[in-house]
């Protein structure tokens, strides 16, 4: 019977470490450091793979509303700022950015809006939040960088480095499953193709 049960982040960091032969440990955060290491590089590669966006860490076309006194739209103030990684403006077209913890108009060069600003921002969401494919790939290729960064073995690399692509395929084909189902709205994969340069 197939197994149903999810990556956890502990099981992903004993992974990390049993790629470098590494004993696993019981629980996170550990006083063990191999597993403090191998929890960070899990949260690096997994912030690197979120940044992009993906349908599951992208939430489209968020209305802002500037502040009725000053104009800005502050994002300490929404409480939308340490788990935001990038904000892209959907509606009125106006071309933003985050700048100063603040939504800024690069067009305009102005912190000041005279209207509601619709747009997608991308969250940096916890190991666990994630589905499941995205958790294998990011674990993968965690335990890939970390083998080579400690063992750097050519043989282990290239029997990861396999193990990874197929990993990396089965996200791609999710995304495009999603994107095929949302192409009336503005996703990740739909703004790259339709990028302003």
């Amino acid at each position: 019977m197939a197994d149903l049960t999810l990556t956890t982040e502990l099981k992903a960091v004993n992974t990390i470490l049993s790629g470098i032969g590494e004993q696993p440990v019981t629980s996170l955060p550990s006083s063990y450091y191999m597993a403090t290491l191998a929890q960070a590089k899990l949260a690096e590669v997994s912030k690197a793979v979120q940044t992009p966006g993906l349908q599951c860490n992208t939430q489209p076309k968020l209305k802002l509303t500037p502040d009725p006194v000053t104009g800005m739209i502050d994002f300490d103030v929404l409480v939308l700022g340490s788990g935001m990684l990038s904000v892209d403006g959907t509606y009125p077209s106006v071309n933003v950015t985050e700048r100063d913890r603040k939504l800024y108009d690069i067009d305009n060069q102005t912190y000041v809006f005279t209207q509601p600003v619709y747009v997608d921002i991308v969250w940096l969401l916890d190991f666990e939040q994630l589905p499941e494919v995205i958790r294998q790939y990011i674990m993968i290729r965690a335990t890939r960088e970390f083998q080579k960064r400690w063992l750097g073995s050519d043989a282990l690399d290239s029997f990861t480095q396999e193990e990874e692509l197929r990993a990396w395929a089965a996200v791609q084909r999710i995304e495009m499953r999603n994107f095929d189902r949302t192409m009336t709205y503005t996703t990740p994969a739909s703004k790259i193709l339709n990028r302003r340069f």
